[in-house]
């Protein structure tokens, strides 16, 4: 007699480091522009992202959502061109009187956006709002001229100029336009490539480790104590900081990635979220194993609700972009995001912004976790969301290894709308082994509500895998359950 059983029921995640025939339950072996858990289904297509800002001149590299006393204000850097995209749709209207190229996000302290020269041997630029007019002017002569910053204890910090790759410097407390102390620095133990800050330490990242540095007053020749209480030691050595963008603060924890993956460190303890969560070779294929993609050129993220999302940009091919839901360690995919920069807003709107490389403008991701089910979900740039979810391999029963004979499949949905149009492809995985060897079963039609349709299998197997991927854009994709109806022969049966 014939049973129906789950193939498919929700999707906490990703998990490939298992093996294709071991993903856990709960979680597929791929999910791509499919959104797990927040959007009102077991998973739902993701929104299309809009255009937040016209043409820019040239690809942004650095943005920062600067909270001026004057109003908030939304800036993204070119070359050596800070542009104020706060308004929806507005031209690029350049701001400072012209600034340093950087590669690192700019640095906001005491109503001052603060960027570091890419170069290392260039002033910082500090840029100021009134409300009215922005100003631009250089970082004091005796500053480091630092490629990488931050901002702890009212203190402005850089790190790394020509020279000095291994030198962490501190402005006065209040005012990083006075006059930096030469006696103020703390040297690290090797190059610095990013840094953050903690509440009572500074995390200083190199290629491949972590230092602290740790207490509260910084040298100071000006201070009783001109050596201060700081104390460097290391925090961790098998992790560290590939591009400072990627750098991003979540509730008290700072999270970083590289090439073995992404991050999280309360101060006290590095844990890596990639490898807790099951993708770790999928993160090294892409980052350095896959010899088509060449090297990484930008590793850019950015904090939205609990998500940790993450654009990995190479020489060749398509942006990857992974995203993690930080509390659960569950990651998936998402497609089309050509961005070597991230910026969040802050109060009650929460935003995430992306610098597009490709269209060279601002774009609104946080779109994508709104879709409005009137429209058909396309990107700003024309191209559809399609979703794609591939299922693990399962040979059902309690692991047993004897043949089925797999009847019928279920698979219950929704696209939002009424057409005859094909809108889902099923197709079927005979063997773990055969990532690429998609056996199509049936094309499905739009449903406008919740629909539960069978398609017919008629197959005898040891196992079953599953792809879903839309054909065309819908206006809302959800997916709920995938059942097999199948019967299980003698197991002494073979092939």
């Amino acid at each position: 007699m014939a049973d129906i059983v789950t193939l498919w029921r929700e999707s906490r995640g990703i998990h490939q480091d298992a093996g294709r025939d071991r993903v856990p339950v709960g979680s597929v072996w791929d999910m791509i522009d499919f959104v797990p858990r927040l959007l009102g289904a077991p998973i739902r297509g993701r929104g299309g992202w809009k255009y937040h800002s016209g043409a820019l001149g040239g690809a942004p590299t650095a943005m920062i959502y600067a909270p001026y006393k004057g109003g908030a204000r939304l800036l993204a850097l070119y070359g050596t061109t800070l542009v104020d995209v706060t308004t929806v749709g507005s031209a690029a209207v350049a701001v400072g009187g012209g600034v340093v190229a950087s590669n690192t996000n700019p640095l906001f302290h005491r109503d001052r956006v603060i960027i570091p020269a890419a170069d290392g041997a260039t002033a910082a630029s500090i840029v100021t709002y009134n409300g009215t007019v922005f100003t631009g002017a250089a970082a004091p002569v005796s500053a480091l001229k630092g490629r990488y910053g931050t901002v702890f204890k009212d203190r402005t910090i850089l790190a790394n100029a020509v020279g000095e790759e291994t030198t962490v410097a501190f402005s006065k407390p209040g005012d990083p336009t006075v006059a930096w102390d030469a006696l103020s620095l703390i040297r690290t133990s090797l190059p610095v490539t990013g840094l953050a800050a903690q509440r009572n330490q500074i995390l200083a990242f190199h290629e491949g480790s972590v230092e602290r540095i740790r207490g509260t007053s910084p040298p100071d020749s000006s201070a009783s104590d001109p050596t201060g209480d700081m104390i460097l030691d290391s925090l961790f050595d098998r992790a560290g900081c590939y591009d400072s963008r990627s750098i991003a603060l979540w509730q008290d924890n700072v999270v970083f990635a590289d090439g073995r993956g992404v991050h999280i460190t309360d101060g006290a303890i590095v844990r890596n979220m990639v490898s807790q969560g099951g993708i770790e070779s999928l993160w090294r294929w892409y980052f350095s194993g896959d010899p088509s993609r060449g090297a990484v050129v930008s590793l850019a993220a950015g904090i939205f609700r609990d998500l940790y999302i993450v654009t990995m940009r190479n020489v060749s091919g398509p942006p990857i972009t992974f995203v993690c839901d930080i509390p659960t360690r569950q990651w998936y995919r998402l497609s089309n995001i050509d961005a070597a920069a991230f910026a969040f807003s802050l109060g009650a709107s929460e935003k995430l912004w992306g610098g597009d490389v490709a269209a060279q403008r601002v774009v609104d991701l946080s779109a994508m976790y709104a879709p409005d089910r009137t429209v058909t979900q396309v990107d700003a740039d024309g191209t559809a969301v399609l979703p794609v979810m591939e299922t693990g391999w399962t040979r059902f029963g309690k692991g047993q290894e004897g043949l089925k004979r797999f009847n019928d499949v279920f698979l219950s949905f929704e696209t939002g709308e009424t057409s005859t149009v094909k809108a889902i492809r099923l197709s079927f995985l005979h063997s773990p082994a055969s990532d690429s060897h998609y056996h199509t079963i049936e094309d499905i039609a739009h449903a406008a509500d919740y629909k539960r349709d069978r398609v017919t299998l008629g197959t005898t197997l040891f196992g079953l895998g599953a792809k879903i991927e839309a054909l065309v854009p819908t206006k809302d994709l959800r997916l709920y359950d995938m059942g097999v109806r199948m019967e299980t022969l003698e197991e002494h049966r073979l092939t």
